[in-house]
Order: C-alpha cells, then sequence, then structure tokens
C-alpha cells in the first residue's frame, strides 16, 4: 500500500492512509518508550544488585574483622 503512494503529495493522500502512517508512527514510538523503560528498569535492577553485594560484602568484612577480633582476645 505504501508503495502505491509512495509519490502522492500527503495532502492528498486518502484518509485510510493517513491513519494507517500516523497509527505506525505511534506503534514505533511505543516500542521505542517500552524498549527505553526497559532499558532503565535494567539499569535500576543492576544498580540494586551492586548495592546488595556491597552490603553483603561489606557485612562479611564486618563478620570476618569479629572474628579475628575474638581470636585476638
Amino acid at each position: 500500500m505504501e508503495e502505491q503512494y509512495a509519490d502522492v503529495p500527503e495532502a492528498d493522500l486518502p484518509l485510510h492512509v493517513v491513519f494507517a502512517r500516523e497509527e505506525q508512527k505511534r506503534k514505533k514510538e511505543r516500542d521505542m518508550q517500552q524498549r527505553g523503560n526497559r532499558g532503565r528498569h535494567k539499569k535500576k535492577k543492576e544498580a540494586e544488585e551492586a548495592a546488595d553485594g556491597e552490603a553483603e560484602n561489606a557485612k562479611e568484612s564486618d563478620e570476618q574483622t569479629e572474628r579475628e577480633d575474638n581470636e585476638h582476645e
């Protein structure tokens, strides 16, 4: 259908073609938005996991220090 109206000025296009093009644009924008949201969510999740890992490492380090202190006493 697009090939049929490729060289027709936009003002002369039938309404169904105009609506179809607008719908394609909206769909493309929605898809891009969803991809962006997924990317932000993934980054946020990775940051949370990294923070959890750092907290766990700090806890293990504290426990190790406490064990060493208990051994010296």
